[in-house]
């Protein structure tokens, strides 16, 4: 499976750490906020969304459709709940924060490209 740039992965990390009022104004309130922030919040989180599902979908083999949609939405909740707790954890920097989601991304991604996928007992 082809390695994504690793700048991609360790943006939201470095903007938490290099900005963190500007985080907690994009991440939290502008959905408290109203509009038009909450929608330039929105338009912002579907378009690195789209940008992950163009990823992934390439990772994949060109796999496109809801269910690699639904994984770059699930990545890019897990990497903003991962900035929010890098944010505020002592001694977690944006390198470690984006090598944890990665780890776990990475083996999950590893399954899908060998065809092997989870299901309920």
């Amino acid at each position: 499976m082809p390695r994504p740039g690793r700048g991609h992965v360790g943006f939201c990390g470095t903007y938490v750490a290099d900005h963190p009022d500007a985080w907690v104004m994009l991440s939290r309130r502008a959905w408290t906020q109203g509009e038009p922030f909450a929608a330039e919040a929105s338009r912002m989180r579907e378009e690195i969304a789209a940008f992950v599902d163009g990823l992934l979908g390439d990772a994949l083999g060109g796999v496109v459709g809801p269910e690699v949609e639904a994984l770059a939405q699930a990545l890019v909740g897990a990497a903003e709940s991962l900035a929010d707790w890098a944010g505020s954890t002592p001694g977690m920097t944006a390198r470690k924060a984006a090598a944890t989601l990665m780890n776990f991304a990475w083996a999950g991604l590893g399954n899908l490209m060998k065809s092997e996928r989870w299901s309920p007992r």
